[in-house]
């Protein structure tokens, strides 16, 4: 079936007619603009994530992965005190923003400061909890992320509603260099589980001053408390949601930490940081920028439906083969760059990559429904896949423990994702049929593609012989010959939107 083509961009607010001569670029060229330049970001990133793990993976213990995954347990919950949506509501009131920036930033540091102040409160309580004496100072020294993290919402905010995305992904970029490097550098001075969170710290903070340095609200002293409960009666209905989206993040390591040992933990951690950087740092970068365009079109519901669909499409066509190729190459790749030190990760590996394959397809629904401000259908939803989701992940730590909670978390992710986006355009008459038909012929090409691919590169690997060599070799040849098929079938099973695809990348 033929895509539909994408409907013209409406003039924003103020705009000039459209026979009025353009004086800049329209709402979905700035939109294509950060999607490309948030594409770039992703990219970069997840090969210096790649990189990262390689390195860390040699430098640190598989009980130092876990005390960091158990660590993260703790500072996430906390993190919805200081990631309260004050991003996503300057957004959203892009056209009086300068009305809001006064209780923001003062929103902003309280939350902060609350932040650090319970995560310290918490220390001891996850220590005891876990039964893991490291953790108190861990938990403690993490605290010094919240203020961080919680001052950079008012900037990027503005910068996202004026949808100047090259600069949010190059500050994002930047930020994860330091991580990168202060992770790296503190791992071989013998620093452990300490490595990765005082990198965390160093790079929100970087990422935080470097907004500032962009954009330099103007705040008044006086707080305006009479203002905050407005923004509060927006993100209330974002704080359950990511209360319960942050269950789902964090409840199999949770459940993982109370029933099994550090290093059990640590393999699950290790396998589940490789599977998610395709798909979901895709995903995430891309439901930014659409969540800022849709929200430009607040008038036409209907055409930010009909626009989700079409970006639907790209996304599941760009972000499926990342995630089987990620399982493909799980084995061969993890041999060649760690010999036999992590071979436990490798099943957990590409049990997840294809249950994430599809999953940066429901960052367009969720994208929509915060556009649309369905904030309440949105928590609704997600309390329903939370408890899905920490039944499925109990059983499988009690049956299997680290592969069981793989085997869960992989169909969980399979089964939510359509019903994610299909749930987001049902008010817009889209049956679910057309949502299937999203996933139908990615995954089709990608499963003729890559299991061909792991043939051929089983046959290189016995031409070049056993060993390291070896497997970097199949690796190789599972990347090229995959990736080449997979790209011919798509051109062959979706032709307008290949054509789409490469006439927005050519544009760029």
């Amino acid at each position: 079936m033929n895509s539909p083509t994408v409907p013209p961009a409406a003039p924003a607010s103020g705009a000039a007619p459209d026979n009025a001569p353009r004086t800049g670029p329209t709402v979905a060229q700035k939109a294509a603009r950060g999607a490309s330049w948030a594409f770039v970001q992703v990219i970069a990133s997840k090969l210096l994530a790649a990189l990262a793990q390689v390195v860390l993976g040699w430098l640190l213990l598989k009980e130092d992965f876990g005390q960091i995954s158990l660590t993260y347990t703790v500072t996430t919950f906390v993190s919805l005190l200081t990631l309260l949506g004050i991003d996503v509501v300057l957004v959203q009131r892009h056209r009086r923003i300068d009305r809001w920036v006064t209780p923001a930033v003062w929103m902003s540091v309280a939350a902060g400061l609350l932040g650090a102040a319970i995560t310290l409160a918490a220390a001891p309580l996850a220590a005891a909890v876990y039964g893991d004496p490291e953790l108190l100072p861990l938990v403690s020294l993490a605290a010094l992320a919240a203020p961080a993290t919680a001052l950079s919402l008012t900037p990027r905010g503005m910068l996202e509603a004026e949808m100047r995305h090259p600069r949010v992904s190059a500050t994002v970029f930047l930020g994860a260099i330091v991580n990168f490097v202060t992770a790296v550098s503190l791992a071989r001075a013998g620093w452990g589980p300490y490595s990765m969170i005082i990198a965390t710290i160093a790079s929100e903070s970087t990422i935080t001053s470097l907004y500032w340095w962009q954009v330099r609200p103007k705040f008044g002293l006086n707080p305006q408390f009479h203002l905050w409960r407005y923004i509060l009666g927006d993100t209330s209905y974002l704080f359950a949601y990511r209360l319960t989206t942050m269950v789902i993040s964090q409840g199999d390591y949770i459940i993982l930490g109370l029933l099994c040992a550090p290093a059990v933990v640590g393999v699950y951690f290790f396998a589940y940081w490789y599977a998610v950087q395709g798909s979901r740092l895709v995903g995430a970068a891309i439901g930014v920028t659409l969540f800022t365009a849709f929200a430009r079109f607040q008038g036409d519901p209907q055409r930010q439906a009909d626009a989700a669909m079409r970006s639907a499409r790209t996304v599941a066509m760009v972000c499926v083969p990342v995630g089987l190729l990620q399982g493909a190459t799980a084995q061969p790749l993890f041999t060649a760059v760690f010999g036999g030190l992590w071979d436990e990760a490798v099943p957990l590996v590409q049990l997840m990559s294809l249950g994430f394959a599809s999953d940066a397809v429901s960052w367009v629904g969720i994208a929509l429904m915060q556009a649309q401000r369905r904030f309440g259908a949105m928590v609704k939803i997600s309390l329903a896949f939370m408890t899905v989701f920490l039944t499925a992940v109990a059983v499988g730590a009690v049956q299997h423990q680290a592969l069981g909670v793989a085997v869960a978390v992989a169909l969980f992710y399979l089964l939510v994702t359509p019903l994610t986006l299909y749930l987001a355009v049902r008010p817009f008459g889209v049956p679910f049929s057309r949502v299937v038909r999203v996933y139908v012929r990615p995954w089709l090409a990608s499963l003729v593609a890559f299991p061909l691919a792991m043939y051929v590169g089983r046959l290189v690997a016995g031409v070049v012989g056993p060993g390291q060599v070896g497997a970097a070799a199949e690796t190789a040849a599972v990347v090229a010959v995959g990736l080449g098929l997979y790209w011919a079938l798509v051109r062959v099973l979706m032709p307008e939107d290949y054509r789409y695809l490469l006439h927005r990348l050519l544009r760029r």
